[in-house]
C-alpha cells in the first residue's frame, strides 16, 4: 500500500551559466551545464543519485528607468543523475528528469 504523505520526491540542477544578448533590444538566450540530483525518500529509505545536468532558456528584459528591468523568462532544465542507490545498492538505473521553468524577476543594472 502506497501511502503519498510516506513519499518524497526532491530534483536539483546547478549549473555554470552563460547568457547571450543577441542585440540591445532585451531578448537574451541563456544556456549552462552543470550537476544535477535526484533523492526520493519513502518508509525511511533514501534513495539518491548525482550526474549531469543542463539548462536552456530566454527572456526578455523590458527597462524601467535606468538601472532596473521586469525580466520574464522560460527554461528547460534536464538531469541526468544516473542510477538511485541506497547505501551503495543500485534500486533504480537511469534516472532522468525534465523541468520547465517559467518566471518573472527584477534585474538591476
Amino acid at each position: 500500500r502506497l501511502v503519498a504523505d510516506a513519499a518524497d520526491l526532491s530534483l536539483f540542477n546547478a549549473t555554470a551559466a552563460f547568457y547571450l544578448y543577441p542585440k540591445d533590444a532585451g531578448l537574451f538566450v541563456k544556456g549552462g551545464l552543470g550537476i544535477a540530483r535526484a533523492g526520493f525518500s519513502f518508509e525511511g529509505d533514501d534513495l539518491s543519485g548525482v550526474g549531469f545536468g543542463a539548462m536552456l532558456g530566454l527572456g526578455y528584459d523590458y527597462r524601467i528607468g535606468d538601472s532596473m528591468a521586469v525580466t520574464p523568462q522560460i527554461a528547460y532544465w534536464f538531469g541526468s543523475p544516473g542510477d538511485l542507490s541506497v547505501e551503495g545498492i543500485d534500486l533504480v538505473n537511469g534516472f532522468k528528469h525534465n523541468v520547465i521553468e517559467i518566471g518573472v524577476g527584477i534585474t538591476f543594472y
